[in-house]
């Protein structure tokens, strides 16, 4: 068996390396940034790229033709699959997906921190595919792709497209019900309206949207309400007077009081004094 030069470089690369999940860290954020740059171009060069990339050939990518994409024959490719054949304008999510699995891999979080994510992310690209392709999938550009348009059209030839709509706006009412939690019993169309309001401009400024609380009881405090078993915070105890404190007011104590005596026997004094000189004044009078 021959032995290794001593010069020769190891990569002791392993399932256990940290060094691996960085690397498809990294690989994921330029697949992210890739798909962004070639998704971007493809919103304004997807006319002129269309009759090429249409019939598909692997000759495409050994030719010299040239595509309007910005990133050339693969950009125009990928994008024409992601965009006509696959998702449409949904195929956006797919850049967030990846950008947002490749900062888990590079800061080493576990995979179920990014599991929410990813279930949601998915389902949103498919949602948004279906409704695009109901709603604009009459204009030449692929709004929701052959996914989007397949499926709104099963779906508008199996329910109708009344039934369609009631169908999205089932969807969207059951999610808002699920995202602000309303309390029904004391709803009103005004606080509808400004429930909405607040749950957009919390997702615009990206801040988690503001739960209502199921029973509100007119403000009072969810640890007075019936049924809840939330104990009322402890006070915090009053700090015990250190020794030399407790010592000093003892000693101020003593002296007020030694002041006080003295004082009184100066007055004694004083009387009796008085009370002497009067005697002799009395005595010395004929």
């Amino acid at each position: 068996m021959a032995k290794k030069k001593k010069g020769q470089l190891k990569l002791p690369l392993g399932l256990n390396d940290e060094r691996v999940p960085k690397l498809f860290g990294v690989l994921s954020l330029f697949f992210a940034l890739y798909l962004m740059i070639a998704f971007t171009s493809y919103l304004f060069t997807w006319k002129i790229d269309q009759d090429k990339v249409f019939d598909f050939s692997w000759k495409l990518l050994s030719t010299d033709l040239e595509m309007a994409n910005w990133l050339g024959r693969l950009g125009a490719i990928i994008s024409d699959k992601f965009f006509y054949w696959g998702f449409g304008l949904a195929s956006f999510g797919f850049v967030y997906l990846l950008g947002t699995m490749g900062l888990h891999l590079i800061h080493r979080r576990p995979f179920r921190t990014f599991a929410p994510t990813l279930s949601r992310g998915l389902i949103l690209i498919l949602v948004v595919s279906i409704f695009l392709a109901f709603v604009l999938g009459q204009g030449g550009f692929p709004w929701g792709g052959a996914f989007g348009e397949g499926v709104a059209g099963w779906l508008e030839n199996f329910v109708g497209t009344i039934g369609l709509i009631f169908l999205f706006l089932l969807v969207i009412v059951m999610v808002l019900i699920w995202k602000l939690n309303p309390n029904f019993s004391e709803l009103s169309f005004s606080q509808v309206v400004d429930e909405l309001k607040d749950y957009v401009t919390n997702i615009l400024s990206r801040k988690p949207a503001r739960k209502t609380s199921p029973a509100n009881n007119n403000g009072a405090p969810s640890a007075l309400r019936p049924g809840n078993n939330t104990a009322l915070p402890k006070p915090e105890p009053l700090p015990e007077p250190s020794p030399l404190a407790v010592r000093g007011e003892q000693l101020a104590f003593e002296l007020d009081e030694e002041q006080q005596l003295a004082a009184a026997k100066r007055a004694e004094i004083l009387r009796s004094r008085d009370a002497e000189l009067e005697i002799q004044d009395v005595q010395e009078q004929p």
